[in-house]
């Protein structure tokens, strides 16, 4: 046997083995190529469908992708509606800082603030019309009838619950091992418990557990290829974890060889992984198919944005709130000292000209359930104790990619409703230690995506509840 049959993995196809591998591949697409046809933009999304038009015939999807898609359809829909949010945010804050910062100065800036002002309006008004583009949750989903249309008859077979079964038994070996595909994701179940999320999909009596959602559509295609005559395979993923893909010295090498031999010994001659814009940019060389750069370019922009945020561990996002807070409370308060506390019962102490002291606690809430939110909230602001502040606002930072329009009114609803809950009990704790005022800011981070990175994380303030009583203003 030659060393290319043993390791077929470690090898890269020649320009004759490509060539062969588009004319007669299955094309098949992982969970986040088909929701990002929702986070494109129009133009994109034409691009898109129109290559997949192209090759309708050879498509077929994993029935757990297509579990998955179904489940996380309306949350992604709701964050492409929540971003037009954060744009008009960003706008009317940064418009009021160069407004607040020029009106210091003893100059005719009025000429100024007016063209700015007009700028501004126009800007908004450009992203308006786009935003009443954009599908909304509530409306007959073009898209999903799309997709419904192109993958009619090329979904697999729900796999039995005995098939189940057998899937968690061997993953959890394989995942001790760290054999791919899925063992990155072995931490999820224990991060869904600690926040009180599901860590499954329930469909057909079943339950799909989310930690091995790679290992079952995977095993699905092993079936596929075994029972079918499917020997030349392309597989696009959005995911960029290194438990699908080889990686050397930062460089993205190609499928790990792990997958690539499992496939082989099941059946396949070629298998191959493209990234979606990969697959867009060689689609317009194999297939023939007019692909836009400007599609590239935002299909590259939409995957990398999504596994950044999916890959930052929760200590880095932790820390990025906590500068992100930080910068804010120096630009609005210039003229007060602003450090770390000492002793670390809170997170930033803001020292006055008055010599008042007044404490910021920030508490992260990416990811975590309405209930988690309020339980850690009534449980620090009736249990914190020997503060020595005057003042103390508790910062409360939702992810603004998670949390529609919908969800954000709902939690500062409920926020009112937990501090009138155990109003006395609060009352009781400030005035034991002296502290005049108890606030909560609620407010959410952005950061915005250019030339290939992430800009500084932004803190923009939504809505402060103010000495508990139960006041609503806006920033």
């Amino acid at each position: 046997m030659e060393m290319k049959d043993l390791f077929p993995g470690y090898y890269r196809l020649s320009k004759e083995e490509f060539a062969e591998l588009w004319g007669k591949c299955v094309f098949i697409l992982d969970t986040n190529c088909i929701l990002n046809l929702y986070r494109y933009n129009e133009e994109t999304r034409k691009d898109f469908i129109n290559v997949f038009r192209k090759i309708e015939s050879r498509l077929w999807i994993p029935h757990q992708v297509a579990l998955e898609f179904q489940e996380n359809r309306t949350t992604v829909i709701n964050e492409q509606e929540n971003k037009f949010i954060t744009i008009k945010q960003i706008l009317n804050t940064e418009k009021s800082e160069i407004k607040g910062k020029l009106r210091r100065f003893s100059v005719n800036h009025e000429s100024f603030l007016s063209k700015l002002n007009k700028l501004f309006d126009e800007f908004l008004e450009e992203i308006k019309l786009i935003e009443n583009q954009q599908l909304k949750l509530e409306e007959q989903d073009y898209i999903r009838d799309i997709i419904d249309d192109l993958f009619k008859g090329k979904i697999g077979e729900p796999p039995t619950k005995l098939e189940l079964e057998n899937i968690y038994k061997e993953g959890e070996e394989r995942y001790n091992i760290n054999y791919p595909p899925g063992f990155k994701d072995k931490q999820l179940k224990k991060q869904k418990q600690e926040q009180k999320q599901e860590d499954a999909y329930l469909c057909n009596g079943m339950s799909f557990r989310k930690e091995y959602g790679d290992l079952i559509l995977w095993k699905e295609i092993l079936k596929e290829v075994k029972t079918r005559p499917w020997t030349h395979i392309i597989f696009i993923t959005d995911d960029a974890k290194e438990d699908w893909w080889r990686y050397e010295q930062g460089k993205t090498i190609g499928a790990r060889p792990e997958l690539v031999e499992e496939i082989c010994k099941a059946g396949a001659s070629i298998f191959y992984m493209y990234t979606p814009e990969r697959f867009l940019k060689f689609s317009k060389e194999y297939i023939e198919v007019d692909v836009k750069e400007e599609s590239i370019q935002q299909v590259e922009e939409i995957s990398a944005i999504r596994n950044d945020l999916l890959n930052e561990s929760l200590a880095t996002r932790v820390s990025k709130a906590e500068q992100a807070v930080l910068r804010w409370l120096k630009s609005e308060y210039p003229d007060d000292e602003i450090i770390q506390s000492p002793n670390r019962k809170i997170d930033f102490l803001r020292l006055t000209e008055d010599n008042s002291k007044i404490g910021y606690e920030i508490k992260y809430m990416a990811h975590h359930s309405m209930s988690r939110m309020l339980q850690s909230i009534e449980s620090y602001i009736t249990n914190f104790s020997n503060l020595e502040l005057d003042e103390l606002q508790v910062i409360l930072i939702t992810n603004n990619y998670v949390y529609g329009k919908a969800l954000q009114r709902n939690l500062m609803d409920n926020i009112q409703k937990t501090i009138a809950k155990c109003a006395m009990m609060i009352q009781a704790n400030t005035m034991n230690q002296s502290i005049k005022n108890l606030g909560v800011i609620i407010g959410v981070l952005y950061s915005v995506y250019d030339n290939g990175e992430f800009t500084e994380t932004t803190f923009d303030p939504m809505k402060i509840i103010q000495n508990m009583d139960m006041d609503m203003e806006g920033m």
